[in-house]
């Protein structure tokens, strides 16, 4: 059965103690396809696609509160195969049997609703990246 991911989410770092890997996903973006990356690496990630190697865009610069970098590269078409660092990225089919959608994985912090244990990956998994 083949199925097509399509990540759409905010990522953030709640306190800066809680460092970020290089976090990629697949997505549609208003020009097309297009692999995004969120990091706190000095230079954004370098992307493959079937076998050619391009460094991602940065889209936004870390700050004093959020350390994070965001990059982006569009997806040429008829791409069969990509990878960040060796990590395979999930490209859609052309007909899935299946559509998965998350919604915010933000961990609530505050507020009067439930505050959610964050730090806790057991309890929170998306922090984990799983």
């Amino acid at each position: 059965m083949k199925y097509s991911l399509v990540l759409i989410a905010a990522l953030t770092a709640t306190t800066p103690a809680l460092a970020l890997d290089n976090y990629h996903w697949v997505q549609y973006g208003p020009g097309g396809l297009e692999v995004r990356a969120v990091t706190e690496a000095a230079t954004c990630p370098v992307v493959t696609f079937d076998g050619v190697k391009i460094s991602l865009t940065e889209r936004s610069t870390p700050g004093d509160d959020y350390p994070i970098r965001a990059c982006v590269a569009s997806i040429p078409a008829n791409t069969k195969e990509a990878d960040i660092d060796g990590v395979p990225l999930a490209l859609p089919v052309a007909h899935p049997n299946g559509i998965l959608v998350i919604g915010d994985t933000g961990c609530r912090l505050k507020g009067k609703k439930e505050i959610q244990a964050c730090n806790d990956a057991a309890l929170w998994p998306f922090r984990a990246g799983s």
